[in-house]
């Protein structure tokens, strides 16, 4: 965990005060908070328009990228009989979830900015499995990593830990549940899927 407090040490090294570096790690967490609403919202625009398109019979396999090549074609097609009115809809829509997606590139843009200016969080994602998303976010989130006595603190801290079943007075653990925040689990799933380790749930 010293790889998280090399962050603070090399600021401080470079005049920054300790207020500073603080500030800093907040504000590039808020930005990793406005990402994942965007993400949110972009996952709700995009069933939203699923959904309306299903009233009248037209089904969309799910992902985004299927929404973005899909719509276009069926509000060109004339021979669908969708109103007038519903393909403005349609494309209203559609025009506001590109905006969101607009707005996550550029958000993880600066986070990927963020991420190559800070040594602790390139350290960090020489983890396998771990990416630029994830190693931002923890590098912010934790600060002074002299605050957890150990990783078993630390992984706690994450909600990655086991399930309990106790009966008859022994305790099992079981594997780890999906009860932890999904602020990580959604940002550790985004960077394996930029790393080609696995592939990210449809929308």
């Amino acid at each position: 965990m010293f790889v998280l407090r090399n962050v603070e040490i090399r600021w401080f090294k470079q005049g920054i005060s300790n207020n500073e570096v603080i500030s800093t790690l907040q504000a590039i967490l808020s930005v990793h908070r406005a990402r994942q609403g965007f993400v949110k919202a972009r996952t709700a625009q995009a069933n939203q328009i699923r959904g309306l398109l299903a009233e009248y019979g037209i089904t969309i396999a799910q992902g985004i990228g299927h929404i973005a090549k899909r719509v276009p074609e069926i509000l060109r097609d004339g021979e669908n009989d969708l109103p007038g009115s519903f393909r403005l809809l349609i494309q209203r829509l559609l025009d506001h979830l590109k905006e969101l997606d607009r707005q996550v590139g550029e958000l993880e843009a600066q986070i990927q900015l963020w991420h190559r200016d800070t040594s602790a969080s390139q350290k960090l994602a020489k983890i396998p499995g771990i990416g630029p998303m994830t190693a931002s976010a923890m590098v912010a989130s934790i600060g002074d990593a002299r605050n957890f006595k150990n990783g078993r603190q630390l992984a706690a801290w994450l909600g990655i830990v086991p399930r309990q079943y106790s009966t008859g007075g022994k305790s099992a653990l079981l594997g780890i549940s999906k009860r932890r925040d999904t602020f990580w689990y959604r940002g550790g799933m985004q960077d394996r899927e930029n790393l080609g380790l696995t592939t990210l749930k449809p929308l």
